[in-house]
């Protein structure tokens, strides 16, 4: 009896959440893999510029590959992504030097239960999320770009959760942001591609929100320009699309090494 309650309950969240994302539909053509885009990431005023190569391997990962012009480090996050709640269900993070690579943290969702469970340091951490579908800031919005295509009206309002990393008094951890709205604003032409226009605001920005633009045939991120900083050292945050080219895993493997200075 326990156990059928417990599977009642988990049915029932999971439909739940499945409800949350309804301003979304999985459609596996609209998942274009093999492909890496490459964007440009810095203050509004284009200082602090770094790099960022996000890759589709298949159509349940991301690669986020963020490094700057002759430095000696960059970082690699690996994302598993969850269509049925249109959420990241899986981060890896690691640091990648010339001498190697060093795993930073993980993050994981609970199986049936609205939170993830960070692990760094050796030690884990548990948060409670309460808007769906959740999207990274701190990620540079890469698993917002990879569920726009699937928007049922791409022209309508929607909204999604924000959590990111931080830190309090009990240490660092995964903390639970707040909602986020984003508002269809018009078409236009941005850098030579036809796109939609949104702004973007509310609790999960401290609204300190700003314009997001989508590509309007394939519906990925084209870039942000938010008042907010997702990073130390940064004053706000502005992220350009520069490139989009086809790669294969070999490719992916030799530019990532090809772009930290030995």
């Amino acid at each position: 009896m326990q156990a059928m309650y417990a599977a009642v309950l988990v049915g029932c969240l999971t439909s739940e959440l499945a409800a949350q994302s309804s301003a979304f539909r999985y459609r596996s053509e609209r998942v274009r893999t093999g492909v890496v885009y490459h964007y440009r990431k810095s203050n509004l005023d284009g200082t602090s510029a770094s790099n960022v190569s996000v890759f589709v391997p298949d159509t349940l990962r991301l690669e986020s590959f963020k490094w700057r012009d002759g430095g000696a480090e960059a970082t690699l996050v690996k994302a598993w992504l969850d269509w049925s709640t249109f959420s990241v269900r899986r981060f890896e993070s690691t640091k990648i030097r010339s001498s190697g690579e060093m795993p930073i943290a993980t993050l994981a969702m609970v199986p049936g239960a609205r939170a993830v469970v960070i692990e760094l340091a050796g030690r884990q951490r548990r948060t409670d999320i309460k808007n769906w579908p959740w999207q990274s800031y701190d990620f540079d919005f890469a698993g917002l770009s990879a569920i726009l295509p699937h928007l049922v009206n791409p022209e309508r309002s929607f909204h999604v959760g924000i959590a990111d990393a931080g830190a309090d008094s009990a240490g660092p951890g995964m903390f639970d942001k707040g909602p986020v709205t984003l508002e269809f604003v018009r078409r236009e032409t941005r850098d030579g591609r036809t796109v939609r226009r949104y702004t973007i605001d509310g609790p999960g920005l401290e609204r300190k929100g700003g314009g997001l633009w989508a590509d309007l045939e394939g519906g990925f991120l084209v870039g942000f320009e938010i008042a907010l900083p997702d990073e130390e050292g940064m004053k706000n945050g502005k992220l350009a699309l520069r490139a989009v080219e086809k790669m294969d895993d070999a490719g992916w493997a030799a530019f990532r090494r090809n772009h930290v200075a030995h």
